[in-house]
């Protein structure tokens, strides 16, 4: 193409839209996850100060609540949080907080294990993929999970067998790459 793209010349020139100036008295250094509620709100979650800014749409600093902690609606470390109807939902290493879209504080409970959701389906129950390994396979399971009943289901389960290799079968030493997975999907099973 002699040194010309084929689709001509692209002139891309950077406009700024809107920034953040402050952040009430915080600067925000590590930004941990962000969420666009349905009015057009940023949400950010920073790490470092363990608390969420909330910005208006035009990028206007409105309020920030939380902190690191182990009291109610204190965070150990929150690594994402979720947006559902008026609540923020938050998982935090055992606990889930919940709060409303303002930085009032609900509630926080505690599943009685360490769970990483994936998505919330409401503010009761979310999707989680729990990983099992063994020898011979690994497998991971699409569940929900009802933080109502504490009761959990299996939406599918995806297997991959281990192939042993000859140099497996002889009992010779084998690397990662010695090893074949073969997907085995089963949908919907309640057990």
């Amino acid at each position: 193409n002699e040194n010309q793209p084929s689709q001509g010349l692209w002139d891309f020139k950077l406009q700024k839209m809107w920034e953040i100036e402050n952040a009430g008295d915080n600067v925000l250094v590590q930004v941990q996850a962000m969420k666009v509620d349905n009015k057009g709100n940023l949400y950010v979650l920073e790490r470092k100060h363990s608390k969420f800014f909330v910005f208006s749409p035009e990028g206007k600093y409105l309020y920030s609540f939380g902190k690191q902690g182990e009291g109610p609606g204190e965070f150990k470390f929150a690594f994402d949080f979720f947006l559902v109807k008026d609540f923020i939902i938050v998982p935090d290493q055992g606990k889930i907080h919940y709060f409303k879209t303002n930085g009032e504080y609900v509630k926080s409970l505690n599943p009685g294990f360490m769970m990483f959701p994936r998505e919330f389906i409401d503010e009761n129950r979310f999707i989680l993929v729990q990983d099992q390994e063994d020898e011979k396979k690994t497998s991971e399971k699409v569940e929900v999970y009802d933080l109502s009943t504490g009761k959990r289901f299996t939406l599918a389960e995806v297997t991959a067998e281990k192939a042993l290799t000859a140099s497996q079968s002889s009992g010779d030493d084998t690397d990662e790459s010695d090893i074949g997975l073969f997907a085995l999907g089963r949908e919907f099973s309640d057990d």
